[in-house]
């Protein structure tokens, strides 16, 4: 189970890379398209400031270090989320790398409800689950 978990994880780590490439690249396009606004042109960095917001730390300092070590690398974003995904992981101590990995870590099945919905404190009334269905919603109106 801690294996897949581990793969589950690479590849989420993998994917994010990808679309960080793609966001990058998308990025230097706007920049030299005349026919863009300036908010059209500011669009793509939201997005990508968005992406690296989803990486941890360590990953986002490997990216950064190895877009300018290993330039050949950026031909192929797969190849470069694999580098700098392997990379990190050498570089990393194993408390380290455990860190990483429950970065991405799943809440424990216990805390979502019957329904699929997180179950806070909000959503309970007395110790007793508040149950409103499309049911009673239409009878009030």
């Amino acid at each position: 189970m801690k294996t897949r978990a581990t793969i589950l994880y690479m590849k989420t780590i993998l994917e994010i890379l990808i679309r960080l490439q793609n966001w990058r690249d998308c990025c230097r396009r706007a920049i030299f398209n005349p026919q863009l606004t300036g908010g059209e042109k500011a669009a793509p960095y939201f997005f990508k400031s968005l992406v690296r917001g989803c990486l941890p730390a360590e990953i986002l300092f490997h990216y950064d270090r190895m877009k300018d070590t290993e330039p050949e690398l950026l031909k192929c974003p797969e190849v470069f989320a694999m580098a700098v995904l392997v990379s990190t992981y050498r570089n990393l101590s194993p408390r380290k790398r455990q860190k990483l990995v429950n970065h991405f870590a799943t809440p424990p099945r216990g805390a979502y409800g019957g329904n699929g919905h997180i179950a806070t404190p909000s959503t309970r009334t007395g110790g007793r689950r508040l149950s409103t269905t499309r049911r009673h919603l239409m009878e009030r109106n």
